[in-house]
């Protein structure tokens, strides 16, 4: 029969950890979009920039940064005077012949759509997204990747299509989070057993040179290992 070992981390820990940093990201998906929706509302915070496209059009591009997100959004002015008019109102304006919009929603307008909204969620990175295109009005011509919430007399945007480099960050970020304060307990909990001559697996009192413990049967009472 194989003797027992004592280790402070165990895969079972690992794969337990990573479920839970799993759980984590994608419930912290519906938290960010709320936090970043309610920064959105909150107040006039937006930068914005004008892009000149063909045939004298302009794209009026307004952008907020969130605490957990950022929203993109977009509004095609046919008429440069109204266009320039409308950034007035709003804030401070730069015309930019650089589009400063990702790429997913640098389109150029058309007869079928003259808005286009991008949100981009997640904490500590962006890990999920979603893109409304509108026509003229409010008719959605367009939308990917999000589920329309409605709660406390509010209609919520929740994006539900992954960025995948953001999401396996966040994923590591969660598992590291919920392992580390494991594995401290159990290293502190390992020293003060040494220290007072117990088992390091189960605390029983060992008496000069037992090699084994008899309450478990571990092989390794002082010495013992990470995995």
């Amino acid at each position: 029969m194989a003797k027992a070992r004592y280790r402070i981390l165990t895969w079972r820990m690992v794969v337990a950890a990573l479920l839970v940093g799993v759980v984590l990201a994608v419930v912290s998906v519906p938290v960010a979009a709320v936090i970043v929706d309610l920064h959105a509302r909150s107040g006039p915070k937006r930068t914005l920039a004008l892009h000149r496209v063909q045939d004298g059009h302009f794209i009026v591009i307004l952008c907020d940064v969130g605490p957990t997100g950022t929203i993109w959004d977009t509004s095609a002015e046919p008429e440069p005077a109204l266009s320039l008019r409308r950034a007035a109102e709003l804030i401070s304006t730069k015309a930019s012949k650089d589009d400063p919009r990702p790429q997913i929603i640098r389109l150029e307008p058309d007869d079928t759509w003259t808005d286009a909204t991008l949100y981009r969620v997640g904490w500590p990175l962006e890990s999920a997204y979603c893109v409304s295109l509108r026509s003229q009005g409010t008719n959605v011509v367009s939308d990917r990747g999000f589920v329309i919430v409605q709660a406390f007399g509010r209609r919520w945007v929740i994006p539900r299509l992954p960025l995948w480099p953001g999401l396996l960050a966040n994923i590591l970020f969660y598992t590291t989070l919920a392992l580390t304060p494991v594995v401290l307990l159990r290293w502190r909990r390992t020293r003060r057993r040494i220290k007072h001559g117990l088992c390091v697996a189960c605390g029983y009192e060992l008496g000069r040179d037992v090699e084994v413990c008899p309450e478990c049967g571990l092989a390794e009472p002082i010495a013992f290992r990470i995995l």
